[in-house]
């Protein structure tokens, strides 16, 4: 049992380990690297480029599909170091954030620090968004005191956004990454129910607490599905898969919202969500209701599409998680019958150009 345990330990240290584990330096010099790679492979299509047009002028089409069969290939290497420095881009930027924050602040502990006491003010605010959502016929006076509670917590979000902005390397990065975060921040009226209800997209703050997996330890079930995902992105090139789970999750709350307000069945919010989250996960929706409004059947038509993706990023994600082991394998294969396909394309050059 003591060896199990320590065999657990040290596979769950190892499988901790990412690109977050370096310093932005490191980082950095990791991306100019597979910058450099893709040079050398432009380089090459050029070449290609080059010989095919001598090859249209003589005529020789079995040459050009030779280098056309090659083109393909630098093409899918190409592809797959341009995902890669893209994944060093974001990673070098979210690392110079943090450690401007934390030379900056004082310390990695004042850091954790300030990311805990967001994230409990984002808590906060959405379990008085709910409350506030789930008890129709609140006094005016609770009400006003939620608004007040909610601007006073948006305007520390508010300072933590531009406090960031300020510290991070990319600006244009940082707006893209986080303008959820800003339009989530913005205080609105009690008496703006409608636009309020887009506040629940706040949910998606909820992704930041991936800073703090090691300190907070909540998020392992997350953790467990993002590691999927990395194992799928191996296989194929998936770079919105991570997030649709989220979207999926902001669309079914979202959805029970908007579905109230168009339909106006006199249901509650309990009762909005279990339809919305059942047209979701099932697309089975019409023993629940059966919109009859057209901004209501445009919704469910919305909700069942993304159903669609959300089943089919779990159905992805385990069985890349039960075939981890073969899909190594498996690109391994590929590797040598690149490797062999090479060797025959340089002795077929060889043998036609004699």
């Amino acid at each position: 049992m003591k060896i199990r345990s320590k065999f657990n330990k040290t596979i769950k240290s190892i499988n901790s380990i990412n690109i977050n584990s370096l310093s932005s330096n490191s980082i950095k010099e990791m991306y100019n690297n597979e910058l450099a790679i893709q040079e050398k492979i432009l380089y090459k299509i050029d070449k290609i480029n080059d010989e095919i047009s001598i090859c249209v002028n003589n005529n020789d089409w079995n040459r050009i599909l030779q280098l056309k069969e090659k083109t393909k290939k630098l093409k899918r290497d190409f592809n797959e170091v341009d995902d890669h420095s893209a994944k060093l881009w974001a990673g070098y930027q979210k690392q110079f954030l943090r450690e401007s924050q934390i030379s900056l602040i004082g310390g990695e502990k004042k850091y954790n620090i300030k990311e805990s006491f967001i994230f409990v003010l984002i808590i906060g605010v959405l379990l008085l968004m709910l409350y506030q959502f789930m008890t129709p016929g609140l006094p005016s006076k609770a009400i006003l005191y939620f608004f007040i509670i909610d601007t006073i917590c948006c305007i520390f979000f508010l300072v933590n956004f531009f406090f960031e902005l300020n510290l991070a390397q990319s600006k244009k990065w940082y707006w893209k990454k986080h303008f959820i975060d800003f339009i989530t921040s913005i205080p609105l009226p009690p008496t703006m129910n409608i636009v309020r209800a887009g506040r629940f997209l706040r949910l998606a703050r909820l992704m930041r607490l991936a800073r703090l997996t090691r300190l907070l330890r909540l998020l392992r079930i997350i953790s467990f599905f993002w590691r999927g995902m990395d194992q799928l992105s191996e296989v194929v090139n998936v770079k919105l898969m991570k997030k649709s789970f989220i979207y999926s999750l902001i669309l079914m709350i979202a959805g029970a919202v908007i579905f109230s307000f168009f339909e106006n069945t006199g249901s509650n919010t309990t009762d909005s969500i279990w339809w919305s989250f059942s047209t979701l996960v099932t697309g089975g929706f019409a023993d629940i209701y059966n919109p009859n409004t057209i901004g209501g059947k445009i919704l469910t038509a919305i909700i069942v599409l993304s159903g669609m993706v959300l089943i089919g990023v779990f159905t992805a994600t385990l069985t890349s998680i039960l075939i981890e082991d073969d899909t190594d394998d498996f690109n391994n294969s590929i590797h040598q019958i690149d490797k062999k396909i090479d060797k025959l394309n340089t002795k077929i050059d060889g043998f036609i150009s004699k």
